[in-house]
C-alpha cells in the first residue's frame, strides 16, 4: 500500500520557530530586524517541513532556509557564518511575526528542482522562477481584500501556466471563475495537450479544471503512464498534506475514466483520498454490488456526525426509494431537518411517522414534545 509523499511531513508554525529563536542573542535579533524594517528579505517561500528566502544583503545576495529535520530544527545560510547569521536570523523573525506572506513554491520552481533538499538553497539561479514582489493572487485573499482577481485569457496560461496554476485556493471560490473557464476555447483547450493540464491539476488541485477534461477527455488514455508516474513520484518539494490529498484524489478520477483501469486497486493503494470509502463504494454500484458497498461502508462507519451524513447523503443518491428509509430516518434525526421529516411522511405509514416526529421532537424540539 503507497503512502502519499506529505503525509508523514509537518508544517513549520510560528510555536516551532518562536521556540527556536528564544536563545538568540538580543544583538543578532537587532541586526535581523534592521534587514526587515528595509524591505530587504523577499521571494519568502513556506513548504512542508521548511522555509527559504532570498535576502538582499549590503554587499551580496544570500538564500536563508530552516527545516524540521529527523534531529530537530535546524537551518542556515549561503553566507558561509558558522553560528546562525542575521540573514537567517530574519527568515525566522518573518515567519514567526507574518507567516501568512510566506508562499507556497511556485510552479516554474516546483518543477526546476531536481536535486535534494540540501542542495536546493545553494542553486541561486532558482530564485528566477520566484517573483519579486509576490502577485496578491499568491497570497490569501483576506491579506488583500481591495484587490480582485479573474482567470487570464487561455493563450495566457497555455505560455505561461504559472498565471493559473500559482493562485491561492482562497481566490478560486467564486462561482464565475469556474465558468470563465467553461468557457475558454475548445480548440485551444486540446491543442494544450492532456499532460499540460494534468499537470496543472497535480500541483494545484484546487483549480476548478472540471470543464477542461470533459473537453480533452479523449486525451486520457494515451496519458495513463503520465498520470501513474505523477501519482508514484516523489518530488524534492513536498505538497502540504491536504493539497496532496485532494490532488492524489483528482489523478485517480481522471484514472477513473479510462477503460480497464483497475481502481479499486488505485484506490486501496491510496486510501488517504478516500477516507470514507464513498470511491470504492461507488465503483461496486457502478459495477451493480450495491449490498457489497453497503456492506464496504457500514464497516468503515466515520465517527464524526458531518462524515456520517456525507456518507448517508451517498447513499440516499445511490439507492432506490424503499432502500433509503433506513438513512434517510438517520439522517433526519441526526440534522434536525424539518424539511426531511416532512418528505417521510408521504414514504411512511401513519403510524411509523408518528413515532418518528415523537422521536424527532424529543430531540430537537422539547417543548413540542407532548
Amino acid at each position: 500500500m503507497s503512502t502519499l509523499v506529505s503525509l508523514a511531513l509537518t508544517n513549520v508554525t510560528r510555536e516551532i520557530v518562536d521556540e527556536y529563536l528564544a536563545p538568540f542573542p538580543t544583538k543578532l535579533l537587532r541586526y535581523a530586524r534592521d534587514y526587515l524594517y528595509e524591505d530587504r528579505l523577499i521571494r519568502k517561500i513556506a513548504m512542508p517541513e521548511r522555509l527559504i528566502a532570498q535576502l538582499r544583503g549590503y554587499n551580496d545576495t544570500y538564500l536563508p532556509h530552516f527545516e524540521l529535520s529527523a534531529s530537530g530544527p535546524q537551518g542556515g545560510c549561503n553566507c558561509g557564518h558558522s553560528q546562525p547569521c542575521a540573514h537567517f536570523t530574519a527568515l525566522l523573525l518573518a515567519f514567526r511575526d507574518h507567516s501568512e506572506q510566506f508562499v507556497f513554491p511556485p510552479y516554474g520552481l516546483y518543477h526546476a528542482v531536481k536535486n535534494i533538499w540540501p542542495l536546493v538553497f545553494e542553486e541561486t539561479s532558482l530564485t528566477q522562477f520566484i517573483p519579486d514582489p509576490i502577485p496578491h493572487w499568491m497570497l490569501p485573499q483576506p491579506l488583500v481584500p481591495q484587490a480582485s482577481w479573474s482567470p487570464p485569457s487561455l493563450d495566457r496560461v497555455v505560455r505561461q501556466p504559472s498565471l493559473l496554476a500559482d493562485v491561492h485556493p482562497s481566490w478560486l471560490t467564486r462561482p464565475d471563475i469556474e465558468e470563465t473557464i467553461r468557457h475558454w476555447d475548445t480548440v485551444l483547450m486540446q491543442k494544450a495537450g492532456a499532460v499540460f493540464w494534468i499537470a496543472l491539476w497535480a500541483y494545484n488541485p484546487y483549480l476548478p479544471l472540471e470543464s477542461v477534461f470533459q473537453v480533452i477527455g479523449s486525451q486520457l488514455p494515451p496519458a495513463q503512464p503520465f498520470i501513474l508516474e505523477t501519482l508514484w513520484t516523489k518530488r524534492p518539494i513536498a505538497l502540504p498534506v491536504e493539497r496532496q490529498v485532494l490532488a492524489t484524489h483528482r489523478l485517480l478520477t481522471l484514472l477513473g475514466q479510462i477503460p480497464d483501469t483497475p481502481m479499486m486497486w488505485l484506490w486501496n493503494q491510496f486510501p488517504e483520498a478516500d477516507p470514507l470509502y464513498l470511491e470504492r463504494a461507488r465503483l461496486l454500484m457502478n459495477d451493480n454490488q450495491p449490498d457489497k458497498a453497503i456492506r464496504l461502508l457500514e464497516s468503515h462507519w466515520p465517527d464524526t456526525k458531518e462524515a456520517q451524513h456525507t456518507v448517508r447523503q451517498a447513499l440516499i443518491s445511490w439507492l432506490p426509494v424503499p432502500d433509503q428509509l433506513p438513512y434517510r430516518i438517520a439522517d433526519c434525526l441526526d440534522t434536525g431537518s424539518v424539511l426531511e421529516l416532512e418528505a417521510l411522511q408521504t414514504l411512511l405509514s401513519p403510524e411509523a411517522w408518528h413515532d418518528l416526529a415523537q422521536h424527532f421532537n424529543h430531540r430537537w424540539r422539547p417543548s413540542a414534545d407532548a
